[in-house]
């Protein structure tokens, strides 16, 4: 699971750096983070179910010089501290990092109160904070290393599954966190996409290549800052674009992607696919996938669509 693959890389971060320390929000089993404080019980803290006193200890720490890694689901580490998270952490420029699980349909079963659509979109307005969304294992020990070089805050979005055995193809070929991914098909169609949801969007790729369609995928790992000038010579080589992402339509990759382009009379018309501004529901993650349009057969369905 990609959650652990976070948690062991984490200790051995410690095991260097006396400085790091983990804090909780009485999700430890759930998120992995016992295992870091079995290791290091003096450097990891526990405040209970209280977000918003989450983010102001962490603060205190890194004022006094610690380097705190915030853990917990994201509708609760960034909803609920949002306030603390802009006050204390943006406003200052913390050395804070805040690695949050079960982002998009991910809490699957807990419903519409679990599922976070909106992180991306809250997170990339605040100044300073650098955001991340790995798919593969590699990434998420490169985003580690990324993130402790940066003396600011930083955010990574991290999924409880692991899919690498999907697209190991993919990413052995594209190593680098920072620079975009591009798997090449022809200039007609490009699917952009992050995070584990990568999985899909390749299915529906394999599926298309089936028919004589070969759409191209471009897969960004650093949503903020955006790579733009790579990202931007890569885009309008193509007649049209499908941004997929399992984040809400409005705000997220899709809305950086649009915003990036508006200046750029080259670039191609440009389709999001994600969260149509809905909450989500309870259920099976492989259905709500394809109740709310991510599933591969869906996206599938969206490109033959344009096409006839």
């Amino acid at each position: 699971m990609l959650i652990e693959t976070c948690i062991s890389n984490l200790i051995e971060m410690a095991k260097k750096n006396d400085e790091i320390v983990v804090l909780d929000a009485e999700l430890a089993q759930s998120t992995g983070t016992y295992k870091f404080q079995e290791k290091f019980a003096d450097r990891f803290i526990n405040v209970g179910i209280a977000e918003q006193n989450l983010i102001g200890v962490a603060a205190g720490l890194a004022i006094a010089g610690m380097k705190p890694y915030v853990t917990g689901f994201a509708v609760f580490s960034i909803l609920r501290a949002y306030e603390q998270i802009r006050q204390l952490i943006s406003f200052n420029n913390l050395d804070i990092k805040i690695l949050v699980t079960h982002s998009g349909l991910r809490a699957s079963h807990d419903g519409a109160s679990h599922q976070c659509f909106e992180d991306i979109a809250l997170m990339s307005v605040l100044p300073n904070f650098t955001i991340i969304s790995p798919a593969s294992s590699g990434e998420i020990v490169e985003g580690l290393q990324y993130l402790q070089t940066i003396k600011g805050p930083g955010i990574m979005r991290i999924c409880d599954e692991n899919y690498e055995a999907d697209f190991n193809v993919f990413f052995s070929e594209h190593q680098n966190l920072t620079s975009s991914k591009i798997f090449e098909g022809e200039k007609d169609i490009c699917m952009v996409t992050t995070g584990t949801i990568l999985r899909e969007v390749i299915k529906a790729k394999d599926s298309l290549n089936i028919m004589n369609i070969y759409p191209s995928i471009l897969y960004i790992s650093v949503l903020k800052p955006l790579n733009r000038k790579e990202i931007l010579n890569i885009l309008k080589e193509y007649k049209r674009i499908y941004v997929i992402e399992e984040h809400s339509i409005i705000g997220g990759l899709g809305s950086l992607i649009c915003e990036m382009c508006q200046f750029c009379s080259e670039t191609p018309p440009i389709k999001r696919i994600g969260i149509n501004d809905m909450f989500g529901q309870s259920g099976d993650y492989e259905k709500l996938l394809d109740y709310y349009g991510l599933s591969a057969g869906k996206i599938e369905n969206y490109v033959l669509a344009d096409i006839k």
